[in-house]
């Protein structure tokens, strides 16, 4: 059935599109994993960070590719707000790892990064200042 725009989809202007609203709903109310399922596919991955930091403890093997495709464009990125950003994804990266027990595994991505980024002494230093 067309809905306000006439696609069928459900977005409606100025609402926004079903599936993200599912999702926020869900998540305010505490149904981590049932937004998580509802978001897949369906919201970006900017929508994934918060189901993504509340699952990172019980469902740690989900949650890395949320956190390594939002790092992907903060590579190219430069200033100090991107770089505290790229250190926060590498937290939760490694977070994920260490709960998956494959440390090892995140200190190879790590140090490829790093090699990647050496010419950004801020964002080294950024990194050093975050245990990364």
């Amino acid at each position: 059935m067309p809905r306000a725009n006439g696609s069928g989809d459900g977005f409606v202007p100025g609402i926004g599109h079903p599936a993200r609203i599912l999702v926020d709903v869900l998540l305010d109310e505490g149904e981590v994993d049932a937004a998580w399922e509802a978001a897949a596919g369906r919201a970006d991955d900017r929508q994934l960070l918060t189901p993504a930091d509340l699952m990172r403890d019980h469902r740690p093997a989900d949650a890395p590719g949320v956190y390594l495709r939002l790092l992907e464009p903060l590579k190219r990125s430069t200033g100090d707000q991107a770089y505290h950003e790229v250190a926060r994804m590498l937290r939760s990266i490694r977070a994920c790892h260490e709960r998956l027990g494959t440390p090892e595994e995140f200190s190879r991505y790590l140090a490829a990064l790093r090699t990647e980024l050496k010419r950004r002494p801020k964002l080294m230093q950024i990194l050093d200042k975050n245990g990364l």
